[in-house]
């Protein structure tokens, strides 16, 4: 009968002497096998026999699939779950299955919130130690991925993998609409969502909508920014000036009208100017830099909706205009037209004027100025995005 040893130290028993012996190791701290290549002992000879194949490249464990070599069993063993459809490791706080214990434990972090791997030139921090391995070359400039074509460099291996296809002319993403092919999968997304029709990009201040992150990015610029802001000022105020010499005291400056009988949209719109009490009418005036061009229609003409529908839901059954006046640039025809600020000013006055003295021939009408024009009608009436039940409304364009 063989003897049992028992560690005093924990209680562990074992039936052969090497193994107490190694196992003992574990609370004296004894690490008698030493690396002659560098500094690191191990406790075990198996391990140091494992460890030596860093300092020789040997990888004697093979995959039997493939053939891809590794230096020690465990990484084998997790490689072999790559080419099996199990996944047998599932995460307890939702419905992620992993093929490694590893892929799973570094997944509850993003349950957890635990970030281990810390940025020390920054803030940042990461799940992974390789994302911080790679977020490091933004402090030291290091690109190690370098194109064997031409000079460009990056600083992940996927970015040069998917900068080839360029040379190769490979496109491995392609549409099930059409026949569009493209190198990136994001591009495909965006790209599928022409035929979809879907915007999921929302602009904070107002009812734009793009498929694109970067389109809505640039309206905000080109149109909320303070920049944006200042240029629309500058217009603006000429108008205000305009507006004191010939209507003073006759107008509101910035008007805010409340949507809160409205669901679902924003709280309010901001008019340029607005005339309560126009002859028979309340007269909007917006100025239009470049014709809002960065706005879709489908922005602009469900803000008239809205201005309308909000003031019958509140009892005002008065007629409206709309004046849409824009300072820029403009076409007739094709042609581009070159109209004089005094001109402008001076017509913006006479419709004023005419408005005054005009009985309503319809609940809402809306005048474009020196908008784009093709065969005497706004360009803007045929934008696909124009509400069909706000055409009736047009009731003349002035260039």
């Amino acid at each position: 009968m063989r003897q049992v040893l028992m560690c005093d130290e924990c209680g562990a028993t074992y039936n052969n002497q090497h193994h107490f012996q190694t196992h003992l190791r574990t609370h004296t701290g004894e690490k008698p096998f030493k690396c002659s290549e560098c500094n690191l002992a191990y406790n075990r000879k198996n391990d140091l026999e494992i460890h030596m194949n860093t300092h020789t490249g040997e990888r004697p464990y093979e995959c039997e699939e493939c053939g891809a070599a590794f230096m020690y069993t465990h990484v084998l063993k997790n490689h072999m779950q790559t080419h099996t459809d199990e996944r047998p490791y599932k995460c307890e706080e939702c419905d992620a299955t992993y093929k490694t214990s590893a892929n799973l434990f570094v997944h509850k972090r993003i349950h957890t919130g635990e970030k281990p791997f810390k940025c020390t030139e920054c803030d940042i921090a990461f799940i992974v130690s390789e994302n911080l391995k790679t977020h490091m070359r933004v402090h030291t400039g290091e690109r190690p991925y370098k194109c064997s074509e031409c000079d460009t460099t990056f600083t992940q291996s996927g970015a040069l993998k998917t900068h080839i296809m360029i040379h190769t002319g490979q496109k491995r993403y392609k549409c099930d609409l059409c026949d569009f092919e493209c190198i990136h999968k994001h591009t495909l997304t965006n790209h599928v969502r022409t035929h979809t029709g879907e915007r999921p990009y929302k602009c904070t201040e107002c009812d734009y909508s793009a498929s694109i992150k970067s389109n809505v990015n640039g309206h905000f610029k080109s149109v909320h920014s303070h920049e944006a802001i200042a240029r629309q000022k500058v217009e603006e105020a000429k108008i205000e000036k305009l507006f004191n010499e010939h209507f003073p005291n006759q107008f509101g400056r910035e008007h805010i009208i409340s949507h809160k009988c409205l669901k679902g949209i924003k709280s309010h719109s901001r008019v340029d100017f607005l005339f309560p009490n126009h002859g028979k009418f309340q007269v909007v005036v917006e100025v239009d830099e470049h014709q809002h061009n960065e706005y879709p229609q489908i922005c602009e003409t469900s803000r008239m909706n809205n201005i309308v529908s909000s003031w019958r839901l509140d009892g005002n059954m008065g007629p409206i205009v709309f004046v849409r006046y824009n300072p820029h640039g403009y076409k007739v025809d094709a042609k581009t037209k070159r109209t004089q600020t005094t001109e402008r000013h001076k017509k913006l006055v006479d419709l004023m004027d005419r408005i005054k003295t005009m009985e309503p021939e319809k609940d809402v009408q809306v005048f474009y100025m020196f908008y784009t024009t093709e065969s005497a009608l706004p360009v803007v009436l045929e934008d696909p995005e124009y509400y069909d039940e706000i055409k009736p409304w047009f009731a003349g364009n002035i260039v």
